[in-house]
């Protein structure tokens, strides 16, 4: 008898566990673990995503501080990027960020992929292209009050 668990380890490094547990016949249990690394930081480092795509994420983040969302597959279609907070601080703002090549790059005002969201109302929202390809991120600046960024990959 053979019995298998997957466990999703969350903390400051992320890491796929796998325990397998085997009963014998003669009744004795012996049991394995292996822990695989997984990477998504928000450097330029190596990047390491499941083979499932996925269509949407979100992030809160704290006063004075600035987080990222996961990142969403671009699948030839529009996709929605969302800002909203608990104030209307035009100081806290939000950019798409564009992982391709083995790298997240931040595309700068003349780019096609440029997307920028402010917070002058208190919520923003746009859409915009996603490549076949490629994954998005939202990367957010907070200045005051909690602010939760949403990505997806439709509208």
């Amino acid at each position: 008898m053979r019995k298998s668990a997957l466990t999703l380890c969350l903390g400051l490094s992320l890491s796929l566990i796998a325990s397998t547990t085997v009963l014998a016949a003669d009744g004795s249990i012996s049991t394995s673990t292996e822990t695989t690394p997984i990477t998504d930081n928000a450097s330029n480092a190596s990047t390491t995503f499941s083979t499932a795509a996925v269509s949407e994420s979100y992030v809160s983040v704290a006063p004075y501080s600035q987080g990222y969302t996961g990142a969403v597959d671009g699948q030839g279609i529009y996709g929605r990027v969302t800002l909203q907070s608990t104030t209307k601080d035009p100081s806290t703002f939000a950019t798409v960020e564009v992982f391709y090549n083995g790298v997240w790059h931040t595309p700068d005002f003349n780019d096609s992929d440029f997307v920028y969201l402010d917070l002058d109302s208190g919520i923003s929202t746009t859409n915009f292209y996603m490549s076949t390809g490629r994954k998005y991120r939202l990367h957010i600046f907070n200045n005051s009050g909690t602010a939760t960024g949403y990505i997806r990959a439709y509208d």
